[in-house]
């Protein structure tokens, strides 16, 4: 479980731009199904991913970390579409053929979320090759 504290000072500043890189790709993507669906009441979800201030890439005790932060509200939109519609009619011929009401789609979290992580996982299995080592190397050296 500690596997953690063996990567050495080049392979956690990787494994930091990696988070960097994905945050921003996963908050373009948040921002443009918003857009998009037409999610937007007020300009405050909107706001949380077009200045940049909603993701952290942090390293404690070895470990990096990734938040991503944004209004509560959003995910309940997003939930709210997975609920059936309760439809009570009295109308027979909509009993009889089975109208039903088309709810907007909602989605723009779980889909960007959860797609996008087979991508950062790829990177961060098979993207620290030698070219990237010897940048990583002189970054390293530059800050000493």
């Amino acid at each position: 479980m500690d596997d953690f504290k063996n990567y050495s000072e080049l392979e956690l500043l990787f494994i930091k731009e990696q988070l960097w890189l994905h945050s921003e790709e996963l908050t373009e993507l948040f921002e443009r199904d918003i857009q998009r669906k037409n999610l937007i009441r007020d300009e405050n979800l909107l706001n949380t991913f077009t200045d940049g201030s909603n993701y952290r890439v942090f390293e404690r005790s070895g470990r990096v970390y990734l938040t991503l932060a944004f209004p509560i509200y959003s995910r309940f939109i997003e939930i709210n579409y997975h609920k059936k519609i309760k439809q009570e009619t009295n109308n027979i011929a909509e009993k009889k053929f089975g109208t039903k009401k088309k709810k907007k789609d909602t989605q723009w979290y779980s889909r960007n979320m959860y797609g996008s992580q087979n991508l950062l996982i790829g990177r961060l299995m098979w993207g620290l090759s030698d070219i990237e080592r010897e940048r990583l190397k002189n970054i390293l050296e530059r800050e000493k």
